[in-house]
């Protein structure tokens, strides 16, 4: 859940920060290699200011608005066991609002470009026949630009789902910018989706995952303390520690299916390698903050009211908590996990106390 954030400069916020901008580091979507002179020549192109403006011309403001349309009836469409989960009127607002988002960023995208010269002279280098240093040369991601420029945005298009009466509707917010990500990026060359992917990216998690509260929480800590050196340890790997968890639940649940279909569907693996990010993220602030209130007041309920609202069983829930606190405890210190278990056993706690009750309801 995004909420407004002053960070106060203190140094190990501004480590931490660091850390959350490397999640978007250009660098870590590559999936060619750099060793063939035309795809890096390609590639650089591509990152230069006028590649930039090549690909946001691409996604003219039309394109935006009907794909931010479609992205919004196949939201809609999957949660259509709830009835008129939006109306008319709030459809076309929802649609405003995440356009209004995808606009600003293809604005900052193209703010963010490397210098041309810098691009030149790398091309002339390669030219050359010569090794290029590719530092700097996709582009600087700023984390703390995009979140500062993204933050009213995502604030509005937040409230109208907090506005519903259906409660169910929080991950709709999240729904609806994963299809919009996959619609607009379907209409970009391949090199051009690794460059702006960082940006699609950001903006589903900065909607749902903590991680600038993550930042803000650093700041009760000194540099060195050991709950905010698990933390930096920790957050670098959250999207591996993701990745081994998500392959391990196929492995565990080989014919599971939800409302969206299997696991290996790759709509599904995107959504529960995210929401994995999504419990870790808010594993560590609750361990900066020390309370377990932040994951029982916010992550709990979103689990509860959305997860099974749309055919996720408790077998999963339960499944994925469990392996979840196996892979972070295997990668703790004897003393680290002295840290981490009291809240691993406290969140297994608050999950059962609630399936409990829901179960006594039915």
């Amino acid at each position: 859940m995004l909420k407004t954030i002053q960070l106060v400069k203190t140094p190990s916020v501004e480590h931490m920060i660091k850390l959350w901008e490397q999640r978007y580091s250009p660098e870590l979507f590559l999936k060619y290699s750099l060793r063939d002179p035309m795809i890096c020549t390609e590639l650089l192109r591509a990152s230069s200011p006028a590649g930039r403006a090549l690909t946001a011309s691409k996604l003219r403001h039309n394109i935006i608005n009907l794909r931010c349309e479609l992205a919004g009836i196949k939201a809609i469409s999957l949660y259509s066991y709830i009835p008129n989960i939006v109306n008319l009127l709030e459809a076309k607002q929802l649609t405003k609002s995440s356009y209004q988002i995808y606009l600003k960023i293809l604005e900052v995208y193209q703010k963010q470009a490397p210098p041309a010269a810098l691009i030149e002279e790398k091309l002339s280098t390669l030219a050359c026949g010569l090794m290029v240093n590719y530092k700097g040369a996709l582009g600087k991601f700023k984390v703390e630009e995009l979140a500062e420029v993204l933050e009213p945005l995502l604030l509005e298009f937040q409230q109208q789902h907090q506005d519903a009466k259906d409660r169910r509707t929080l991950g709709f917010l999240t729904t609806q910018l994963n299809f919009a990500n996959s619609l607009l990026l379907n209409k970009l060359t391949s090199l051009e989706k690794m460059l702006i992917y960082p940006y699609f990216k950001f903006v589903e998690e900065q909607a749902a995952l903590p991680w600038q509260r993550v930042c803000a929480a650093a700041a009760r800590h000194e540099i060195g303390s050991p709950s905010l050196t698990l933390v930096e340890e920790m957050l670098p790997v959250s999207n591996l520690i993701a990745q081994i968890v998500y392959s391990q639940l196929v492995k565990k649940l080989p014919n599971y299916h939800s409302c969206r279909g299997s696991l290996r569907d790759v709509e599904v693996a995107h959504s529960i390698n995210r929401d994995l990010n999504m419990w870790l993220s808010y594993l560590w602030l609750c361990i900066l903050e020390e309370s377990l209130t932040p994951f029982k007041e916010e992550l709990l309920i979103l689990c509860l009211m959305v997860l099974t609202s749309v055919g996720v069983k408790w077998e999963l829930i339960s499944t994925w908590i469990k392996l979840l606190s196996a892979e972070v405890l295997s990668r703790a210190t004897p003393n680290q996990r002295l840290i981490i278990e009291p809240y691993l056993t406290g969140i297994e706690r608050l999950f059962f106390e609630k399936r409990m009750h829901l179960d006594a309801d039915l």
